[in-house]
């Protein structure tokens, strides 16, 4: 596992707000298979998923796109591509 202080140089995985159901944006999809693209090229060791999240937004706050990100990069294109996951942020500025 790859940790915060270890990294030196990584593929910042930026999302898109998912749709209401939680699910992943086709756009976000390409994205991700571009990022997996690069980590199997070795550019670099570990990609950050760092994706929207909207805390004043009933509805949609309990979707944190950085997880919905993760698990879609892990479930098509492997669980051993190294992964940090940066949930907190609201806007691009934040990532």
């Amino acid at each position: 596992m790859i940790t915060h202080p270890d990294v030196e140089n990584a593929i910042l995985l930026h999302g898109h707000m998912p749709d209401h159901e939680g699910r992943i944006q086709e756009g976000v999809k390409i994205r991700v298979e571009r990022a997996a693209e690069l980590y199997r090229a070795g550019i670099a060791p570990v990609i950050i998923p760092s994706g929207w999240y909207m805390p004043k937004d009933k509805e949609l706050r309990k979707f944190r796109e950085a997880y919905i990100m993760e698990r879609y990069l892990h479930e098509a294109f492997g669980y051993d591509i190294e992964t940090i996951c940066e949930p907190y942020s609201t806007s691009l500025p934040e990532n």
